[in-house]
Order: structure tokens, then sequence, then C-alpha cells
């Protein structure tokens, strides 16, 4: 069992995202977890999450936000998990041609 709760990584990524609080999460595997988030304009994301023992590897489609809003969720993405988790993150992000990849170390 990953010591990482990815239900309150989600919820963060909502939160920076500023989506409605119904985040439907399923899982796709022992340590892959998919979220489909709702923004308030009705558009829906689909975020990945791989999990490991201290750490979680998310991934968004580019497609579902551009450059600005990406820079936008960073910065509200790293505040929120700070005052969820109580305690500095590093994020080591990666962006391909498909997706943006976050890997977050607690």
């Amino acid at each position: 069992m990953p010591s990482i709760d990815h239900k309150k990584i989600f919820d963060a990524a909502a939160s920076a995202l500023s989506a409605s609080a119904n985040v439907i999460i399923e899982a796709l595997d022992l340590n892959r977890y998919s979220a489909s988030v709702t923004l308030e304009n009705g558009k829906i994301i689909i975020i990945t999450a791989v999990t490991g023992e201290y750490q979680i590897e998310l991934s968004i489609p580019v497609e579902a936000l551009d450059n600005r809003e990406y820079t936008k969720f960073l910065s509200r993405f790293e505040y929120t998990l700070e005052q969820k988790f109580l305690k500095n993150i590093r994020f080591e992000q990666h962006i391909t041609t498909g997706e943006y990849r976050l890997k977050i170390s607690l």
C-alpha cells in the first residue's frame, strides 16, 4: 500500500484547477489511478496518477490546459499540496508532445 494518499493529490489538483468538488476516481491498477475533474465551464480533464512509496507521478493531457493555464495550475497546486501535507513539496516536471508529467516527492 503506497504511503501517499492519491485522493488528497486529486483533491488538491481539482482545487488548483478551480473545478467542482465532484472528482471521480477510478483504480486502473494496484498503483495506477485515474480521476475525472469537471471544470466550471463543463470541460472534463482526466488526470492519471502512478503512485510509489514516497512519490506520485501525475499525467495531464496537453490539450486540457494551455501553457498559461498550466503555469497557473502549478503554482496553485504546489500551494494547495503544501497546505494539505504540511511540508514542502518538490516537483519534477516534464512536458512531452502529448502530456504534462509531474513527479511529486514528499
